[in-house]
C-alpha cells in the first residue's frame, strides 16, 4: 500500500475550498483514499464533510 505524509501549514486545518479539491480528486480514483491526523482514525478522503470535521 502506498502512503504519503504531508503537513498542513495552517494551525486551524483545511478550509472548505482545499478540502473540496482533495475530495473531488480522490473521487476520481477507484482506489480507497484516506486521511488521518497524527494518532487519529483514518477517514474517507472522498467525503468533503469528513475532511472538514
Amino acid at each position: 500500500m502506498a502512503s504519503k505524509t504531508v503537513k498542513v501549514g495552517s494551525s486551524v486545518g483545511l478550509h472548505a475550498r482545499p478540502a473540496a479539491v482533495i475530495s473531488q480528486e480522490a473521487a476520481k480514483l477507484s482506489s480507497t483514499v484516506t486521511l488521518a491526523t497524527e494518532g487519529g482514525e483514518p477517514i474517507d478522503a472522498k467525503s468533503v464533510l469528513l475532511i472538514m470535521t
